[in-house]
């Protein structure tokens, strides 16, 4: 993967629904994780493919392809921005699983509005941070 030139759009469409799985199961590797944290590749693949149906094709910024581009940025940072030193193993390999779940069921409009509307999720979190705490809580 060429990092300074890699197209999250051309990537989503060659390999469709197995975009996010392919990379994540790619980043993984190479990072060492599945070995460290003991992750079963049939698990980890399971678990990206969900991810992938909980961002919503319809919203035209939090969905798929930006969850592509936020790994491959991380990637990047980690890589070519000398990010890496400056982490452990495990601060590396939370940061790709909170890049992976980063806007997780994102309704596609801002906290504010989601507050003003009354809407349930406003209601559940207090208005403090809706879409942040729904994203993590509806990630885990």
């Amino acid at each position: 993967m060429e990092l300074a030139t890699f197209d999250s759009f051309t990537f989503d469409s060659l390999l469709t629904e197995n975009s996010l799985a392919y990379l994540t199961f790619k980043l993984f590797k190479q990072y060492n994780f599945l070995d460290s944290y003991f992750i079963d590749v049939e698990v980890l693949l399971n678990f990206t493919r969900e991810v992938q149906t909980a961002y919503f094709k319809e919203n035209p910024y939090h969905n798929v392809l930006h969850v592509i581009d936020s790994l491959q940025g991380l990637h990047f940072m980690l890589t070519h921005g000398n990010l890496k030193k400056y982490l452990k193993k495990h601060d590396t390999f939370a940061a790709f699983v909170a890049c992976l779940i980063l806007d997780f069921e994102h309704p596609g409009y801002t906290n504010q509005f989601v507050v003003r509307t009354k809407h349930p999720l406003a209601i559940r979190y207090s208005d403090i941070s809706v879409l942040e705490n729904h994203h993590l809580a509806a990630g885990f």
